[in-house]
């Protein structure tokens, strides 16, 4: 496994940098490697620990768990970093998560990540915030624009701040970070709408 010690490859296991496909390959002979149908029991599993339908790999490792960390709630296209957790795998961030930086302080649990471009372009729920003028007709506006990209709401919240303005919050679900970017310029175009932020996703 190209480490010196034990204690090396005991430290590399914990911090999820062995591949378990290549300790496997050189314990066990290739001829008793039998591929198993996989069954609905085993695809659950696997989904639950973030193993199937996977967007993000790690760079020259299979079968790692990893999350879309909820806080940036990363979208394919966008620069991501990937954070060694413990417990809970690798944690994938985007490169502008405000978060980011605080969990730069130990380097050497960052890990390379990359999006898995064979894996099947699924799409991601983004939640937006608008700062819109408090206006008849405009959360009809909004979903109207939102509808003429065929893009799909799946959520909508509007407030209104005492006549004074009001908020929408809206989410979308977006195939890459070039459709979000095409939904919000045109959401900031309609009449009335002040602002278009990007939100965390609800925990």
């Amino acid at each position: 496994m190209s480490l010196a010690t034990l204690d090396e490859f005991f430290a590399a296991v914990g911090y999820g940098k062995v591949d378990p496909g290549a300790l496997v390959a050189a314990l066990v002979p290739p001829a008793d490697l039998r591929t198993e149908p996989e069954g609905v029991v085993t695809r659950v599993v696997k989904r639950a620990l973030g193993l199937g339908d996977r967007k993000v790999k790690v760079r020259g490792m299979d079968d790692m768990m990893i999350i879309l960390a909820r806080c940036c709630n990363p979208v394919r296209g966008e620069d991501i970093v990937g954070y060694i957790t413990r417990g809970k795998g690798v944690s994938v961030h985007s490169e502008s998560c405000p978060n980011v930086t605080n969990l730069l302080y130990d380097p050497e649990r960052r890990i390379d990540v990359e999006w898995d471009q064979a894996a099947d372009a699924s799409r991601y729920i983004v939640r937006l915030t608008m700062q819109v003028e408090d206006r008849k007709g405009i959360l009809a506006d909004v979903s109207s624009k939102i509808a003429d990209i065929n893009t799909n709401i799946t959520n909508v919240e509007a407030t209104s701040d005492d006549g004074h303005g009001g908020r929408i919050n809206m989410a979308v679900e977006i195939r890459d970070v070039k459709h979000l970017e095409k939904v919000i310029k045109l959401l900031r175009g309609v009449e009335g709408v002040l602002d278009v932020e990007r939100s965390a996703a609800r925990q």
